[in-house]
């Protein structure tokens, strides 16, 4: 195991144990969904667009979600907060691969390994806790990667100092040429609001610590599993190693236990995080090409009435939907195929309404929305 704590404004590292600190080759998993969501949201795409979760082959490599079903549609928030695999990989190939690729490492400054292929959407990017965590430091403090740093000064015998610490600013975050329909810092503000969804009701949840706002992702990789949460001034990185693991369920609960002996959560974020980011329409999407094979990707849209219906039938209105929970003549399917598409707060009040009337059917649609597990 290794961690990391440090200040996002300053890059001064508070704490740090383990290997693999400034010097790694550790995959990130799902860790590294929000450089590229952050890309999106400067883009012009916003949380309510729609994306599709529906097989896809791109090449040989046929991306799967963790639970290895298909929502068909699901909203981009969504698909952050719940993780889900295949939705990612659309929006990361409308964005283009070489683009994001270009972002995270020249952009965001994270170094590593990188393959040359759409896998990296899904964190094959080898890389040190320091690389990760200053591909995070921008989305938190509105734009700007500092080198981090452990050494504070150095001194000798007399007093004589002949290094003392002062932040390194390695890269300020502008807008990649056709990416910008937003700001830096509405990007950061729509990606923390959406980050913070993913500790109160996502798949970072067991991260959560009452009366404090933690802002978080978890990442599930082959040999490894990592959460990375924060708030307005630290940025703390847990990964653990070993098979089988996965970020939600083996790292963040031991991330919350250190993060409760410390004052992370309780330091608001420095951006107005309340303000209502006006929508637009994205701009530098794509159509990709890989290994011969044109990869048709969908665009960002709200669903047609046309589209409202599911394989079991007619989607049903929310007073429909309370009605047959009553009356115990709703599966949990249907309830999720309602829930994809709401917002994380609109789904937090309906789970609370049914739970009034069938707890179990409420825990099994949650376990549903969770992909059948924390990870």
């Amino acid at each position: 195991m290794a961690g990391l704590i440090l200040e996002h404004t300053t890059g001064r590292i508070k704490a740090a144990y383990g290997l693999g600190i400034f010097e790694g080759r550790r995959q990130i998993g799902s860790v590294v969904k929000p450089y590229y969501y952050y890309l999106a949201f400067m883009a012009g795409w916003n949380k309510s667009d729609i994306l599709e979760d529906k097989p896809i082959r791109i090449g040989k490599w046929e991306p799967k979600n963790f639970d290895e079903q298909f929502w068909q549609r699901v909203t981009l928030e969504n698909a952050l907060v719940y993780s889900r695999n295949v939705p990612s990989v659309n929006l990361f190939m409308k964005l283009g691969q070489n683009k994001v690729k270009h972002f995270i490492q020249n952009v965001l400054m994270v170094g590593g390994y990188f393959p040359n292929d759409a896998t990296i959407s899904l964190g094959t990017i080898e890389t040190s806790l320091v690389d990760v965590a200053k591909g995070y430091e921008p989305i938190f403090n509105g734009g700007i990667v500092v080198r981090p740093r452990i050494i504070e000064y150095v001194r000798d015998k007399n007093g004589v100092y002949y290094y003392s610490y002062r932040p390194e600013v390695l890269n300020i975050v502008n807008n990649p040429k056709g990416f910008d329909a937003r700001t830096p810092i509405e990007a950061s503000i729509l990606m923390l609001q959406v980050m913070e969804k993913v500790v109160t009701m996502g798949t970072g949840k067991s991260a959560f610590l009452p009366g404090r706002t933690i802002y978080g992702k978890t990442g599930t990789a082959e040999k490894n599993a990592w959460f990375v949460g924060g708030d307005g001034k630290y940025l703390f990185l847990l990964v653990k190693d070993g098979k089988n693991l996965t970020g939600g369920r083996d790292v963040a609960p031991i991330w919350k236990k250190i993060a409760s002996q410390t004052t992370i959560g309780y330091t608001p974020i420095s951006l107005p995080l309340k303000s209502t980011i006006a929508k637009t329409s994205p701009s530098g999407t794509e159509s990709s090409e890989l290994e011969g094979e044109k990869i048709e990707l969908p665009s960002p849209q709200a669903p047609s009435k046309e589209e409202t219906t599911s394989e079991v039938g007619k989607v049903p209105s929310i007073s429909e939907l309370y009605e047959r929970v009553k009356n115990r003549t709703i599966t949990a399917m249907e309830i999720l195929d309602i829930l994809k598409t709401k917002s994380p707060d609109e789904q937090r009040e309906i789970l609370t309404e049914i739970n009034k009337f069938d707890p179990d059917l409420a825990a099994e649609v949650y376990l549903k929305l969770l992909g059948g597990g924390e990870f």
